[in-house]
């Protein structure tokens, strides 16, 4: 039979992931798509703690962050348009006053300090090596929060400016936690505003910068330009994946990083969330309520053989 498609095939990772293990991930859209199934899948994992970042230089700073428990402050924020926001932050955590920023900023990194002690998987994914540069400052930004562009300059990373600012950062990871396990992956949206040729030449520092940091590294990108080459695998913009792609993306990833037992744990949860969201005609029936408490008893049930910490999943 004739094959009309390239497909990129995986082995099994000779490390494996599991339900008793705790998940950070930072980085672009695609971070938060894997960590949406992982969430649905009955994980313990925390998902972009700064909102989407999509250079390495932003996410290094938001782990450096998370590592010395950082507490933002007044002096951390700018305010614009009657918003008050951080550089380090994505705008869902802007407000209308300093106060109600920093709340939401800090109660968020408080989880995720604590989260990132006790991680054992750290999943990194890059977006772009383009990076906006804050003028006043010199300082790497992760969102310009629709500011003038004449306050920023627009600079494309080295590989070894990657390199010599996460090297260090990860031996200073494991020092703090040395059981800590790190996978990168390079996402596959496209940077379109850059330029066609200009994305290709992002992607591909992100590409050798990852090698020479030597961590394991998950193909998402390959997979997406090599194995679904096709322009039905986008979504409407024709630069980010469909949810068929991500699917399927993510399906690669199970098969290399889930064994046997944690396939059988994803499918008995996934029997007790799709239960628990049922939504019955009548929510106050005697029928309705019996359903529902075996659920939720299948629930805790389930958290007490999977998960560690005495950890709870979203009720």
């Amino acid at each position: 039979m004739m094959k009309f498609r390239t497909e990129i095939s995986l082995s099994p990772n000779d490390w494996k992931i599991s339900h008793k293990d705790h998940l950070l991930l930072l980085g672009s859209c695609f971070a938060e798509n894997i960590g949406e199934k992982l969430k649905k899948s009955g994980f313990q994992s925390d998902v972009n703690p700064f909102g989407v970042l999509y250079n390495p230089i932003s996410v290094a700073s938001g782990l450096e962050s998370l590592l010395s428990g950082k507490i933002y402050s007044e002096k951390d924020l700018f305010e614009h348009n009657g918003l008050y926001s951080s550089f380090s932050h994505h705008s869902k955590f802007s407000a209308l006053t300093a106060s109600g920023c920093l709340e939401n900023i800090n109660q968020r990194m408080l989880f995720s300090t604590g989260f990132l002690r006790k991680a054992s998987v750290l999943i990194i994914t890059f977006g772009t090596s383009y990076v906006y540069r804050f003028r006043k400052s010199g300082q790497v930004i992760s969102n310009c929060h629709k500011l003038p562009s004449e306050n920023f300059m627009h600079e494309r990373l080295t590989v070894q400016e990657i390199v010599s600012v996460w090297k260090p950062l990860i031996n200073k990871l494991r020092v703090n936690n040395p059981g800590l396990r790190i996978l990168f992956t390079v996402s596959p949206i496209r940077h379109w505003k850059d330029g066609a040729h200009e994305n290709q030449l992002s992607k591909s520092i992100l590409l050798l910068a990852i090698q020479e940091i030597g961590e394991k590294y998950f193909p998402s990108y390959e997979i997406m330009l090599d194995d679904l080459r096709d322009y039905r695998y986008y979504a409407e913009d024709m630069l980010h994946p469909s949810s068929v792609a991500i699917d399927y993306i993510w399906g690669k990833f199970s098969s290399v990083y889930f064994d046997q037992e944690t396939d059988k744990a994803i499918a008995e949860y996934n029997s007790i969330r799709q239960a628990l969201q049922h939504r019955p005609f009548n929510p106050e029936s005697d029928v309705y309520k019996t359903f529902l408490a075996d659920a939720q008893s299948r629930l805790v049930a389930f958290e007490q053989k999977y998960l560690t910490d005495n950890g709870k999943l979203d009720r």
